[in-house]
Parts: C-alpha cells; structure tokens; sequence
C-alpha cells in the first residue's frame, strides 16, 4: 500500500481509531485517579576500602576493591539476610520476598555510592525501611568482609551517608503524565486497530475498491439521495441538486465509454437486491431523457418488479403482455411525468421469468425498441442469486453493474462479472452507489454552480468526467466545459423552437450554349 492509501483507510475508518482513542484515553484517566499513591524513599550507601597504610598504591587498590565489591553489596541489599533482620525491626507484616519487590538497589559505573530504594504506601513507613536497610546492610557486610585475625579491620567499610526522611511528593508517572500516554498510545493502537479492521472488511468502500475488485471502470460515484429513496419515485425532485451532477457523470462516460460502438440497450444489474438498481435505472434513464434523446425505461426484473409502484403507473400491463402477444409494445408503453421518458412496466409475474427473458420474443421487442427509441434502460434482476440477467445480456448493447457502498461484498462482485463474462456479456462498467465520499456535487456550496444546478439542470453534461477529489486545474475544466456544453444546449435548443426554412432553389445549370 501506498503513502496515500494508508491515509484513505485512516479517513475512512476513523470511527474506529476515535473509539480506541477514547478507551485507551479514559482508561488512562481511570488509571490515575483510582491507583493507590506510592511513595519512594532512597538512602544511599558510601562504601570504602580500608588499609593500614596510606600509600597512594594503597589507595588505588582500594579504590579498585570496592569498586569490585560494591556489585555484589546491590544482591546482597535485597538478600533474605538483610530483608529478614529489617523485617524483625519493624515488625512488618510481610515475607522478605514479598518486601524484595519493594526494595531495589543499584550504583553508577565508577562510582563506590550504593543507592537503595524503598517504594511503599506511606511515605512515613518507606522512610523507615530506608533507614533500616541502610543500618543493617552495613552491619551483615563487615560481618562478611571481617578477615580470620580479629585484630586486623575488615577490608572493606560501609556507612549511611545521611537517614533519610519521608517523602513529601508521591512517587511515578504523574496523571498528566498518564494521560498523555494514553493519548499517543490509542491514536497509534486506534490507527493499527483501522488498518487490521480494513484488511479484514471485504466490503467495497469506494471507487478503488471497485475497480480492483471487477477490473472495469467505474462509470460513475451515486452518492446518498432520500429523495431517490422515496417508496414514490418523483424523477423532477430526484434529479435535481448533487443527484443531478451525479447523474451527469454516469451520462456522459456512458455516451464516451466507445464512442466507435455506443450502447444504447443498457441493461442495469447488481450482484445481490437492495443495491439500488431500480432507483439508477430510473434517474439514469431520466438524465438521458434531459439531453434531448428519447428513452424506453423497461423493467425486466420479473420476479420483484418495482418500477410501476416507484413511477406510479399502471403495472399488470407491460413486457409480459407484450411478449405473449396480447397487446403491441407501443400500446403497452406508458409515458411518464419527465419528456421524452417512456416506460414498460413488467406486467403480471410469470412462472419462467428466466426463459420468457431469453425467448426470441425478448430480442425481438428489444429490437423493435431500438427503432423507436434512442436508448432502452432495462431493469434488470441481481445477478447472483437467479439467472435471469444472464439470459438477457445478449440482446443488449451492454450491462451496468452496481455496487452498494460499505454493503457489496469485493467477492460478490467479482462473482457477478464473471458470470456476465461467462456468458458473452459486455460489461460497460460499474456504478458506486450510496457513496458518502465528495463527488463534483460536493462543490455545490460555490454558488456558480448551484445556480446551474438549479436553472440548467435540463442541460447536457459535461464531457469531461469529474474526479472523485479534483484539483483547482480539474475545477478550472469542468467549469469551461459546463459553460460549453450549456452553449451548445440553449444554440441546439432555439434551432428547434425556429421553423424549418424551405429548401433554397438550385440554380441552372449551365451548358457550353447558355442553359
């Protein structure tokens, strides 16, 4: 993964790095405030070699000496030997293991100063343990360092630099302290946990993902719309604002995706339900219907038909009617509230959905369609669960795959084209829907472009496709190529309101001899 990989996984998981932000964070607080305060208390220890003559050769081998001995006097000062005797003294109601782990000892490299630590509850009682270390280690060292002849010293001398009183301030981290680890240890554990959580989230979460997970191109992000999400479909409310832009885009790299082969027959799929397509079929349909062109919304899907309850129409006549030859498809087409729209419902609910969808019946009303119409949308089933869009995308110029954000599993959609490859079909590309990243309509606030969300919605689209993320250069384009196509719009628009002149006259024709 890359640099800017890493921080699109941090963004977009970051509900995740705040909840083990917060956790570790108040832990932490929770930690300081209900913790028992230790006082530390510290005596130190001088020790000295001892010799009968005060030669300096004397006095540098003692001073080698008690350097030799002083890391073995740090043991000795935890010992059993020495913990049991300030035990007896204070009459402490511990073991001398138990009082080891309080008690540490330890010196600086050259240096003859044994420095020994108490940590206790009271500041009072770690003084005292101090104090009695301090005497007693002393004492069991001349005992062990006292040489055979009594009257010789022993070689080595250990005193108390100074008692030691009761500490005033409570010893380790300070709360502030405490907490401020706790922040830096759950913002970097928050950050592991999101990328652990990534790597193990199969969902798709954006456009990336998509195109990695069915290695086509992503037509278009659909971002969050509840008008679109109504159980009552009104296409002129949902088309307008960010939907609309949305819209646009999915338009326009659908019209330039091959402009050798164009798709007008687009069938609209999704590997699993409730991944939008009605909803995409409808506004797509609607955004082509805006540029001008004329338009057959079919619904196909008849094992849960919803077009006819979405648009409010009539739906127990429609694609079934047609194709048992009860009624002619342009009997059975109903015009909608948006011109140029026209729309087949799915009529009564077959027993064999799959095989009437791969009669000839079906490819020759879609050829008739053709004729009338400048684009057919066909709704469509999912693809993985019954294979009745398998048995269609043969007699379309193309399919439209969705995929639901932070729902759509990669493994489904994987599956999903394979199958559609595995029949022949042409995949055209893939939509993202209920996207919640920023889109071209995110920069809606600018109020340029919501005056022409607003007035010019009708418009053509752009023809350049807008990044997920543009830059100020991309901005820059998309605002010239917004201004060009609404030129191109409102000049096509008033040729047509203008009556068609009468054909000029041809001149004469001319021979060698006058005409």
């Amino acid at each position: 993964m890359t640099l800017n990989e890493y921080g699109r996984v941090l963004k977009d998981r970051w509900t995740w790095i705040l909840a083990v932000l917060l956790v570790v964070t108040l832990g932490a607080v929770a930690y300081s405030i209900l913790r028992a305060p230790k006082f530390t208390a510290v005596t130190t220890l001088y020790v000295a070699a001892q010799s009968d003559t005060n030669s300096a050769q004397a006095a540098y081998q003692g001073s080698l000496l008690s350097e030799q001995r002083i890391t073995s006097y740090v043991e000795l000062a935890t010992s059993p030997r020495v913990l049991q005797q300030v035990i007896n003294e204070l009459q402490l109601p511990v073991t001398p293991d138990l009082l080891a782990k309080q008690i540490s000892a330890s010196n600086k490299v050259d240096s003859v100063l044994l420095d020994v630590s108490v940590t206790w509850d009271d500041p009072q009682d770690a003084a005292n343990i101090a104090n009695a270390v301090g005497q007693i280690l002393p004492q069991v060292i001349n005992e062990l360092e006292r040489p055979a002849d009594p009257r010789l010293p022993a070689a080595i001398a250990v005193r108390q630099v100074a008692p030691v009183g009761a500490p005033l301030e409570p010893s380790g981290t300070s709360p502030l302290s405490l907490v401020a680890a706790g922040l830096v240890g759950g913002l970097l554990l928050g950050c592991g946990v999101a990328l652990l959580v990534n790597v193990l989230d199969t969902r798709v979460k954006n456009r990336e993902d998509l195109r990695k997970a069915a290695n086509a191109p992503v037509l278009a992000t659909i971002g969050a719309n509840s008008a679109a999400e109504a159980a009552t479909l009104d296409l002129s409310v949902a088309l307008r604002g960010s939907a609309a832009d949305d819209y646009k885009s999915l338009r326009t790299n659908l019209t330039f995706s091959n402009v050798d082969d164009p798709a007008t027959t687009i069938a609209v799929t999704s590997s699993l339900p409730g991944e939008g397509k009605t909803t995409t079929s409808c506004l797509l349909g609607a955004a082509l219907a805006a540029a001008g062109s004329k338009v057959l919304l079919v619904d196909a899907d008849l094992r849960r038909p919803a077009l006819a309850n979405r648009l409010s129409i009539e739906p127990r006549v429609g694609l079934t009617t047609v194709l048992s030859n009860r009624v002619d498809l342009a009997e059975a087409v109903q015009p909608s509230r948006i011109t140029n729209l026209d729309v087949l419902a799915s009529g009564e609910v077959p027993a064999n959905p799959s095989e009437i969808l791969a009669s000839a019946s079906m490819s020759n009303l879609l050829r008739e369609a053709r004729r009338s119409y400048d684009y057919v949308v066909v709704d469509t089933a999912p693809v993985l669960p019954v294979p009745d869009t398998l048995a269609l995308t043969n007699f379309v110029d193309g399919t439209i795959l969705l995929c639901r954000t932070d729902r759509t599993r990669k493994v489904d959609t994987r599956e999903a084209c394979d199958r559609i490859s595995s029949v022949s079909g042409r995949l055209l590309g893939t939509v993202l829907t209920m996207s919640k990243g920023l889109s071209r309509s995110a920069y809606n606030k600018y109020g340029y472009y919501s005056s022409l969300n607003e007035e010019e919605s009708h418009l053509a689209p752009s023809v350049v496709a807008p990044a997920r993320f543009p830059s100020t250069s991309a901005v820059r384009s998309t605002r010239s190529s917004d201004a060009i196509d609404t030129r191109a719009d409102t000049i096509n628009m008033d040729r047509r309101s203008q009556p068609t002149p009468a054909p000029r006259a041809s001149p004469p024709v001319r021979g060698p001899h006058g005409p």
